[in-house]
């Protein structure tokens, strides 16, 4: 037969470890003192998101206020410790907006919207932090300064140039020492809602070669000629382009 003092330190036990849970079980509180917010964005950051969002397209999905722990994470290797450590120093941070791929949201690229408090040395700190951890992961970013209007050109380029994409430019007798000044025929406006030149944001014109080498041949290029001299040779538009024009 056990033991009594054997049976009395069991119940013990158990009274104690009963004791520790019911400590540490969490408990709903009792009130919630909770209001809505105002808006997801500042009035300069809702300001900047359309224009980029008309840069975007259908080529790009964006998300904004995204935590940095969302898009990196902590590689495996590292002592419990600094682990931690590392990830306490993305846990709260966010980043302003971050472009993915619409076909399986992979991330391609992150954008910072500056204002001036980015001129805090707290917030150099920061920034310099987030560029060197998003750079280590393999994200590239674009620091885009605060300011009442924004060029969707120039943002498209900048945005470009970040994620290392080329632009294409191209005229249809590259070889022509005459350059671009002989097209200069427009003869179909694109259909809103189609592309606009990527160096200015104007609308992009079908044009016809008066002379040279492709005389008579069509291709696409800047409505705001002769000021910007962006030109695409008519196969580099999408099948589904050249399938609208046709229907008209």
């Amino acid at each position: 037969m056990p033991d009594p003092l054997i049976w009395m330190l069991l119940i013990i036990a158990v009274f104690l470890v009963s004791t520790l849970l019911k400590k540490n079980k969490r408990r709903l509180p009792k009130s919630y003192p909770y209001k809505r917010g105002n808006s997801l964005l500042t009035p300069a950051e809702r300001s900047f998101l359309g224009v980029l969002d008309g840069v975007a397209g259908t080529n790009y999905r964006i998300f904004s206020k995204v935590r940095m722990a969302d898009i990196i994470c902590v590689k495996t290797g590292l002592s419990r410790s600094n682990r931690q450590s590392a990830l306490n120093r993305i846990n709260r941070k966010h980043i302003d907006f971050i472009l993915c791929n619409p076909a399986d949201l992979s991330i391609l690229c992150a954008v910072e919207l500056d204002d001036r408090s980015h001129d805090r040395s707290s917030r150099k700190e920061r920034d310099l932090f987030v560029d060197k951890a998003l750079d280590a992961a393999g994200i590239p970013i674009l620091h885009v300064t605060a300011q009442a209007g924004y060029t969707p050109a120039e943002l498209s380029s900048a945005l470009s140039a970040a994620m290392g994409i080329e632009t294409v430019e191209s005229a249809p007798d590259a070889a022509d020492p005459k350059g671009f000044d002989e097209y200069s025929e427009p003869v179909l406006q694109k259909s809103a809602g189609h592309s606009v030149c990527p160096k200015c944001g104007a609308p992009m014109v079908m044009r016809k070669a008066k002379k040279g080498g492709h005389v008579g041949e069509k291709f696409w290029g800047c409505s705001n000629f002769p000021k910007c001299r962006f030109v695409l040779k008519q196969e580099e538009f999408s099948s589904e382009t050249e399938m609208d024009e046709e229907q008209k």
